[in-house]
């Protein structure tokens, strides 16, 4: 089975098919409650904390996903950190022309 790691943060709106392992990582703990139903693997969690990304284990992951909303400085850190740990594919969100 497929390992999908979703760095969250201020995403919204999410629909996964379930035929993957999924890891959800989301920043506030009241978003992380209301999602908690649709991804039953989530954690609340900073994605731009060197030590957090650390203890995932990222390069266990067939793909890591960056859906950061409005915060380009954290999607950048956390796209970064990920690639840093041996993330072996990453598929960072761009919300704006200079994004990509």
């Amino acid at each position: 089975m497929k390992k999908i790691l979703l760095a969250l943060i201020t995403f919204s709106l999410l629909s996964i098919s379930f035929v993957y392992s999924v890891l959800a990582i989301e920043k506030d703990s009241a978003r992380a409650d209301s999602l908690a139903d649709s991804l039953p693997n989530i954690q609340i969690a900073d994605t731009t904390d060197e030590h957090f990304i650390k203890t995932l284990g990222v390069s266990n992951f067939d793909i890591c996903v960056v859906a950061i909303g409005d915060d380009f400085q954290s999607a950048l850190e956390t796209t970064v950190l990920l690639k840093d740990y041996g993330a072996p594919f990453i598929l960072a969100r761009a919300n704006s022309e200079i994004h990509r």
